[in-house]
C-alpha cells in the first residue's frame, strides 16, 4: 500500500529498449490518483459504515427501551384493570350487604308497624267496649 502511495517518487532507469518514461509517469500519476481516490472512498465508506453501525446500535437500544416501556405499560394496565375489577367486586359485595341489611330493617319495621296497628285495634276495641258498657249503665240510671 505504501509503495503505491509513494509511486510518484520512484525513478525508473532509462534503457534504450524500455518504455517511454512520459507514458510510465502519466500512467503512474493516473494510477496513484485513482488509487488515492479509492483509498479515500474506502475510508469514507468505513467512516459511514461505522456511523451507520452506531446509529443502528442506538436504534436497537431505542427499540429495546420502547419494547420495555410497552411491556411495562401493558403490565401496569393489567394491574389497574385487576385493581378496578377487585374494587368493583368489593363495592358490589358491600352494596349487596347493605341491601340485605335494609331489607331486614324494612321487614322488622313492617312487623313493628303490624303489631302497633294490631295493638291499636285491640286497645280501640277494648275502649269501645268499655264506653259502650258505660253508656248502658248510664242508660239504666
Amino acid at each position: 500500500m505504501a509503495q503505491f502511495l509513494n509511486a510518484e517518487d520512484f525513478d525508473f532507469k532509462k534503457t534504450a529498449l524500455g518504455y517511454s518514461t512520459d507514458e510510465v509517469d502519466d500512467f503512474l500519476y493516473e494510477f496513484v490518483d485513482k488509487y488515492n481516490a479509492l483509498v479515500k472512498e474506502n475510508q469514507n465508506l468505513n467512516d459511514k459504515n461505522t456511523l451507520l453501525k452506531e446509529k443502528l446500535s442506538f436504534q436497537k437500544e431505542q427499540e429495546t427501551n420502547i419494547d420495555d416501556l410497552v411491556f411495562n405499560a401493558k403490565k401496569q394496565a393489567l394491574e389497574i384493570e385487576d385493581s378496578a375489577e377487585n374494587k368493583a367486586a368489593k363495592m358490589l359485595s358491600d352494596a349487596e350487604k347493605k341491601l340485605e341489611a335494609l331489607k331486614k330493617e324494612c321487614e322488622n319495621e313492617e312487623k313493628r308497624l303490624y303489631f302497633m296497628k294490631r295493638d291499636y285495634e285491640e286497645t280501640k276495641n277494648k275502649l269501645k267496649m268499655i264506653l259502650e258498657d258505660q253508656l248502658k249503665k248510664i242508660d239504666m240510671l
